[in-house]
């Protein structure tokens, strides 16, 4: 009996995911649809009133070739929508086909935000697609201005995993990042300065960078947990606060014993949230997320498509 309620609960799960993912598809389909209908015809097609106006007009879509019907009205989808297909996205078809459906959303104001960027670059990471999506965000006004430190750190953090890159090599890419993306905060200080430690502890990190690490004025939030709450609400701070863990534990790895940064607060205060995120995961009995992130990440290894990228990236970010 218990093995047939999994078995029941597990299909239900399952059925639920795909439901959602259905209507999140509908959704995102309908508003780009609406949205990208011209403002003169939307009364006409979205307004029951209007319909045997429209029909009497014979209109036909230049694009599709079908003639023009009415259709019902449509609400802006939900922002967890996007971020559903996003993740569910398998193939690097699937994934060009969404890039450019969150382009033409990020058009709306307030829409696509910093959380569908990072949800896009993850994705891109596991399909061997990193360079081409750094490049596609650099170069495309509308999701640059969007960005914001959590994207640069994540950028950060895949250039800390990346194990076919030199250090000049990895510091020449986060400068690139750091000037198209220029909501830099302490965390992307701590991460750079963990570029360096990578490297081995010959590498001393640069008087100047310890000085803006000691200096900064714009402090990252970091997120106190309580662990001492409910299932509901461990469940909930450990989905909510993920992207700030895969930020701050390479820091934790290799920051943790650097006596230069002993008095930086924003390193203390990370390497209190690591920990308490990992026991975090160990309440709620999860996978670690940093080595899920690990496990995923895809990275090329041809240096003439290196090259390319970031010349590809400042010549159209210009």
């Amino acid at each position: 009996m218990l093995r047939l309620t999994r078995s029941f609960h597990s299909t239900g799960k399952v059925l639920q995911e795909s439901a959602t993912i259905s209507q999140s598809r509908t959704q995102i389909t309908s508003y780009l649809q609406y949205f990208q209908t011209s403002r003169e015809l939307r009364p006409l097609v979205y307004r029951k009133k209007n319909s045997s106006e429209l029909l009497s007009r014979d209109l036909f879509n230049d694009v599709t070739k079908t003639r023009v019907v009415p259709l019902d009205p449509v609400a802006l989808p939900p922002k967890s929508a996007l971020t559903h297909l996003i993740q569910e996205v398998s193939t690097v078809d699937e994934l060009e086909a969404i890039k450019k459906e969150m382009l033409a959303l990020s058009k709306k104001p307030q829409y696509t935000t910093a959380e569908h960027l990072l949800a896009f670059l993850e994705k891109s990471s596991s399909l061997n697609k990193l360079p081409h999506a750094l490049t596609y965000l650099y170069s495309q006004r509308s999701l640059r201005e969007i960005s914001t430190a959590d994207n640069l750190n994540l950028i950060l953090v895949y250039l800390y995993l990346n194990p076919h890159k030199t250090l000049e090599q990895k510091l020449q890419k986060a400068q690139i990042a750091m000037e198209k993306i220029r909501d830099v905060d302490s965390i992307s200080l701590l991460l750079k300065s963990a570029l360096f430690k990578q490297n081995g502890d010959q590498t001393s990190i640069p008087d100047e960078l310890l000085t803006q690490l000691q200096t900064t004025t714009t402090q990252s939030i970091i997120p106190q947990l309580d662990l001492t709450k409910g299932p509901g609400s461990l469940a909930k701070q450990f989905s909510s606060h993920r992207a700030k863990y895969l930020q701050l534990k390479p820091i934790a790895l290799e920051l943790a014993n650097v006596e230069e940064l002993a008095n930086v607060q924003s390193l203390q205060d990370s390497l209190k949230f690591v920990k308490d995120y990992e026991e975090l995961t160990l309440k709620l009995n999860k996978s670690d997320q940093f080595d899920e992130l690990k496990q995923l990440a895809r990275f090329e290894t041809g240096k003439s498509r290196d090259s390319e990228e970031v010349a590809a990236a400042e010549e159209e970010a210009k």
